[in-house]
């Protein structure tokens, strides 16, 4: 599941920040014209079939199939080809370690072996028996939980826990149900048959607004209902392998923030998480597709700890370009008020509260970004790097469009600039 965050930030500062003069338009983040269409050239994964999402209340997959194919192309090369498998190969062969923070999956060399990635491909063509997708019903929304809201894909482990703890569930019969071949009804696969419930505006969009909408409109909403659909997969393929029953998932990687294995999928197939805020579909279609980083410190009488969170939000490379003297005060509707304790929130807000000190990067992702995954030459490009080197290494973003939010010492200040890395981010 898509974790909670706290609310609005991303939507305020990234809309403060246009009316301070950011261009997005003008850096190609927003509106460009002459896109070409899609031209990857993939079949649909058995998993996306249409015969694998629900029917019944409020559900019109087979209406708006043909105007999700793209993004469903673009979603099924992340599952079948070689190349990009690499994480769905660690959590079926990776081994479980203990550590100090609690259960990581440890890389072993046969997941980036041919046979390592046939083992995972087989696997996940195998999911598709059991795996269900609908949308959230609409008139569910008012009454759904904090997570439900503000996700825009939540994963459950099976049907009847699905019917048991949502409220909608207990709408739709057996025969609205994808089928589930016999030998997956019995008590072993009782939490491995994954139903994955996506955001209502998803269809909405399809539904209602994609007529209307412009090539550039379309392709971001292409890329982000193609990277949910496989970021809630991720958490589908583990439960489906059963490797920790009953516990949970575990960190991807020993490096990994929280135990969250689609935005490990995320960071390691795209090389960013995408959009990662809270919004609607709507937004997404008028905004610019995003990823960000935080951090929190506290002040300190040499400063080394705003460095050390300085190089987790920038690195090297973005950190030497970027303008530092631009700062405007910023005096948006959400200041990080004292009311806003955030202990409650995961990692990286855990803990935090008005009191510290904090930094929000947010990157805007150019359109020429956005448009490339779905070429077939980009395609033959990481299939041909594979095949040479045995290495897979995600599109870089040549030219950036930044905003950073900062709260130091009770003063909050908004920066921006575009900036074009050397060696791409």
């Amino acid at each position: 599941m898509d974790k909670v965050q706290p609310p609005a930030i991303l939507d305020d500062v990234l809309l403060h920040a246009e009316k301070y003069g950011v261009g997005f338009q003008a850096n190609g983040c927003l509106e460009v014209p002459n896109l070409p269409p899609p031209n990857i050239k993939n079949d649909i994964h058995p998993a996306f079939h249409l015969n694998r999402w629900m029917t019944g209340h409020d559900q019109h997959t087979s209406t708006i199939y043909g105007r999700m194919m793209p993004a469903l192309q673009l979603a099924s090369l992340f599952l079948s080809e070689e190349c990009v498998l690499g994480h769905f190969a660690h959590m079926y062969l990776g081994s479980l370690r203990q550590d100090s923070r609690g259960i990581h999956i440890e890389p072993v060399p046969e997941e980036n072996t041919p046979q390592g990635r046939q083992f995972a491909k087989n696997k996940l063509v195998e999911l598709a028996n059991v795996i269900t997708f609908m949308f959230v019903p609409r008139d569910h929304y008012q009454h759904a939980e904090r997570d439900e809201k503000h996700a825009w894909g939540i994963t459950r482990a099976s049907r009847k826990y699905f019917q048991r703890t949502t409220r909608f569930g207990r709408r739709y019969k057996e025969s609205d149900f994808p089928p589930v071949p016999p030998q997956y009804r019995t008590s072993q696969y009782e939490y491995q048959t994954p139903i994955i419930s996506l955001r209502e505006d998803f269809q909405d969009f399809f539904l209602r607004d994609y007529p209307g909408c412009t090539p550039s409109q379309k392709y971001r909403v292409w890329l982000l209902f193609a990277v949910v659909l496989v970021h809630e997969v991720s958490h589908s393929f583990w439960m489906f392998l059963g490797r920790m029953k009953g516990i949970g998932e575990p960190y991807g990687y020993s490096d990994s923030n929280m135990p969250e294995l689609g935005f490990d999928w995320e960071q390691r197939a795209l090389g960013h998480v995408v959009d990662p805020r809270f919004g609607t579909v709507h937004v997404a279609s008028n905004l610019p597709l995003t990823t960000k980083r935080t951090a929190t410190w506290n002040s300190d009488s040499n400063g080394e700890n705003r460095r050390k969170a300085m190089r987790i939000l920038f690195g090297h490379e973005l950190y030497r370009m970027f303008p530092w003297t631009a700062n405007i005060e910023y005096n948006g509707k959400f200041s990080w008020a004292p009311e806003y304790e955030l202990s409650d929130f995961p990692e990286p807000f855990g803990g935090q509260t008005s009191r510290q000190n904090f930094g929000f990067l947010i990157t805007a992702l150019s359109m020429r970004w956005v448009v490339a995954w779905f070429k077939e030459e980009h395609w033959d490009h990481f299939r041909d790097r594979w095949r040479r080197e045995r290495r897979y290494e995600p599109l870089k973003l040549w030219s950036v469009m930044c905003v950073y939010y900062q709260r130091l010492d009770g003063k909050v200040t908004i920066t921006h600039a575009c900036v074009k890395p050397e060696h791409g981010l």
